[in-house]
């Protein structure tokens, strides 16, 4: 996938949810957080029980992430995205748009099981199911709440995928 990340090299940066795809693999300098033990992660913790307590980084990257957050717990998770990033950083999100994913699923005449993977999360695993939805009002409303200065939305590269890449400034 290629997005535009807004750190330089020696920037430290957090990524939540990294798994086996972390960043590290483009040679970002990042600690992953995953709730899974696997190759590349660094810490194991469940991101929906807080983690504003892993130091100040530069960066945060939230890739297909917060969509697996409870609706119950999303403020909080997105009030410790902003705690974890230094002044004058920024965290990226890339997120399902929920709102174009419905618009997208209501133009079908007949729906199918790929229907419902697109909108509720693959199921293969325990932990794989969207808990929360998003578009860029509530989305924006969360971040500037949490403390976030300025978010910025963009169209993810594949048009056909309804999500959205979302920078957020401190």
């Amino acid at each position: 996938m290629s997005i535009v990340l807004p750190f330089r090299p020696t920037d430290r940066i957090l990524e939540l949810g990294g798994g086996s795809n972390s960043l590290k693999k483009q040679g970002f300098n990042v600690v992953n957080v995953d709730k899974n033990q696997g190759d590349g992660v660094d810490i194991v913790r469940d991101l929906e029980n807080g983690f504003s307590d892993l130091g100040e980084y530069d960066g945060l990257v939230s890739i297909y992430l917060a969509e697996h957050i409870s609706w119950r717990k999303i403020k909080q998770f997105f009030n410790d995205c902003f705690k974890v990033i230094k002044p004058n950083g920024a965290a990226v999100f890339i997120v399902p748009n929920t709102r174009e994913q419905m618009k997208k699923l209501l133009e079908k005449q007949d729906w199918d099981e790929g229907d419902s993977e697109f909108l509720f999360g693959g199921q293969d695993y325990s932990d794989n199911n969207h808990k929360t939805l998003f578009d860029e009002s509530y989305i924006t409303r969360l971040l500037r709440d949490a403390g976030f200065s300025r978010v910025e939305i963009k169209p993810h590269p594949d048009p056909n995928a309804r999500d959205m890449i979302v920078y957020a400034f401190k």
